[in-house]
C-alpha cells in the first residue's frame, strides 16, 4: 500500500515536470477547446514519450487551466466593457424631475389648505344665495368643448350687498336658482369669501394632492429601478 501511494506521488510529479514547448501546449489546448480531449491525451502521449494515464491527467491539468483562464479572461473582458461604456442617466433624470414635480405639486395643496384653514379661521359667516351661472367652453384632449357652469352668489355683509363668482364650475348646474348656502367672509376685506362647500374649499386641495402623490410615486420607482 506504501509502494502504491508513493508511486501515485511520483507519477503526479513525473506529470507536473513534464516540460512542452509552446508549440506543444498550443496544439494540446486547441485540441481541448474544441472537444477532443481524447486526441489531445493521444497527442501529448505521442510528443512526450509519455504513458497514457499520464498524457491523460496533463490534459486534464491543461484542460483545468485553460477553462479558469477563459473565464477570468471574460470576466475582466466584460468588466472592462461596462467600466468604459458610458451610462445612461435619462431614466434617473425622468425619476428625479417626476419627483420634484410631484413635491411641487403636493407644497400647491398644502399651501392652499393652509390657507384656506387661517382664512376660516379669522372669517364670518354669512349667507349667501345663487342667483345664477355663468357658462364657459372647456376643451378637451380630444378636440371638442365641454360647457362649465360656475354659480354666481349673492350675500350680504355690514348693510352692503355683494356677488361672488365662484373660482370652481362643473358640467352640470349642481344649484338651483334660490338656495342658500353658507359664506366665509373676511371682515377687513368683505369681497374676499370661501363658500363652505367641498368644491370651493377641498377640490382644488384633492386634485393637487392625487396628482402630486402619483407624479412623486413614479419618479421614486424608476429613480430606485434604474439607478
Amino acid at each position: 500500500m506504501i509502494e502504491t501511494a508513493l508511486g501515485y506521488s511520483a507519477h503526479l510529479k513525473a506529470v507536473h515536470n513534464t516540460s512542452m514547448t509552446p508549440k506543444q501546449k498550443d496544439q494540446a489546448l486547441y485540441l481541448i477547446r474544441t472537444g477532443k480531449k481524447l486526441e489531445s491525451v493521444r497527442y501529448l502521449q505521442e510528443e512526450l514519450l509519455i504513458n497514457p494515464d499520464q498524457a491523460l491527467r496533463l490534459a486534464e491539468k491543461l484542460e483545468e487551466e485553460t477553462g479558469d483562464k477563459e473565464l477570468r479572461d471574460k470576466l475582466y473582458e466584460l468588466r472592462e466593457k461596462r467600466a468604459n461604456q458610458p451610462r445612461d442617466k435619462t431614466p434617473q433624470v425622468v425619476g428625479v424631475s417626476f419627483m420634484v414635480i410631484g413635491l411641487i405639486l403636493l407644497a400647491m395643496a398644502g399651501y392652499i389648505a393652509r390657507s384656506n384653514y387661517q382664512f376660516a379661521q379669522h372669517a364670518i359667516p354669512t349667507k349667501g344665495i345663487v342667483v345664477g351661472f355663468d357658462s364657459y367652453d372647456s376643451s378637451d384632449d380630444d378636440g371638442g368643448s365641454t360647457t362649465m357652469y360656475s354659480p354666481v352668489y349673492e350675500y350680504e355683509f355690514n348693510g352692503v350687498k355683494y356677488t361672488y363668482l365662484s373660482t370652481t364650475g362643473s358640467s352640470s348646474i349642481d344649484y338651483d336658482i334660490g338656495v342658500e348656502v353658507e359664506i366665509l367672509v373676511d371682515p377687513d376685506h368683505p369681497t374676499e369669501v370661501l363658500v363652505e362647500s367641498f368644491m370651493e374649499q377641498w377640490l382644488a386641495v384633492s386634485i393637487l394632492t392625487f396628482l402630486g402623490l402619483m407624479f412623486t410615486g413614479l419618479g421614486f420607482m424608476a429613480y430606485k429601478l434604474f439607478k
